[in-house]
């Protein structure tokens, strides 16, 4: 797979990611544990904006750099999809109505 297919690879696998955090933050009812979905979503933001970026993708550099790139892009991806995991362990023994007490 070549780097441009993997860039769009992983393009879509954001989008279905935030697709993924979108339904779990409205079924929450709690803004504390919907604060907790928020590194998620600031990755995913800047992977959409800044690494996956079709003009940052395509500035000059060497095929070995962009595939350091690409494999920093997919450790941030993996990062968000943990962070979600995260909070769905955290609801699953109680429930979508779960109620944290903040700090």
């Amino acid at each position: 797979m070549g780097t441009n297919e993997k860039a769009q690879n992983l393009r879509s696998k954001v989008r279905a990611e935030m697709a993924l955090l979108a339904e779990l933050e409205n079924s929450l009812t709690d803004e504390h544990m919907k604060r907790l979905l928020k590194p998620a979503w600031n990755t995913l933001r800047e992977l959409n904006n800044h690494f996956l970026d079709v003009k940052v993708l395509y500035r000059p550099r060497t095929a070995a750099v962009l595939t350091i790139w690409l494999s920093h892009a997919e450790a941030s991806f993996q990062f968000a999809i943990e962070r979600r995991k995260f909070v769905e362990n955290l609801v699953e023994p109680f429930g979508l109505r779960i109620r944290s007490i903040p700090a």
